[in-house]
């Protein structure tokens, strides 16, 4: 496959690597939050049980995708630093290079659990929240990918 722009060849890669830890990430976040919900209202037929199927259901989603992409993190032998300086044989601004896997990283997760929520919401009738929840796991994800890629000691 050619690539015409660095970006789209970016993205590529960055979908690559983590394309089956996202299916699993989605698959268990539906899978897992449906059985949750079905624990609870069949352990106890009252609302409050019902109300905590959905609270436990909505943490194990946020969980899920809060979490950093743990393919990635192998690359660089579970120490922290930057994860794809090896990949990209074009040469690229270092904002470039830097920048769109960050915002791979951290905006794909949230669209995740877009699916993920607005699935549990539509099979349960809850209100799990869409936005307000995907900015924070955005947030979440770009403040732990600076943090983790700016650092190189593993005593850190």
């Amino acid at each position: 496959m050619t690539m015409s722009s660095p970006i789209v060849a970016m993205l590529w890669e960055n979908w690559r690597l983590t394309s089956a830890e996202a299916v699993w990430r989605l698959a268990l976040g539906i899978v897992g939050g449906l059985a949750l919900l079905v624990v609870f209202a069949a352990v106890a037929p009252n609302e409050a049980a019902k109300d905590f199927g959905a609270v436990s259901a909505l943490v194990l989603v946020v969980m899920l995708h809060t979490s950093g992409w743990f393919r990635l993190v192998t690359l660089t032998g579970r120490r922290p630093g930057f994860p794809l300086y090896l990949l990209y044989s074009r040469p690229v601004r270092t904002a470039v290079a830097v920048g769109v896997p960050m915002a791979y990283q951290a905006l794909f997760p949230a669209a995740l659990y877009l699916v993920s929520a607005l699935l549990l919401r539509i099979t349960s009738g809850y209100a799990f929240p869409l936005l307000p929840v995907a900015a924070w796991i955005t947030a979440i994800n770009v403040s732990s990918l600076a943090t983790n890629w700016s650092i190189r000691n593993v005593a850190v």
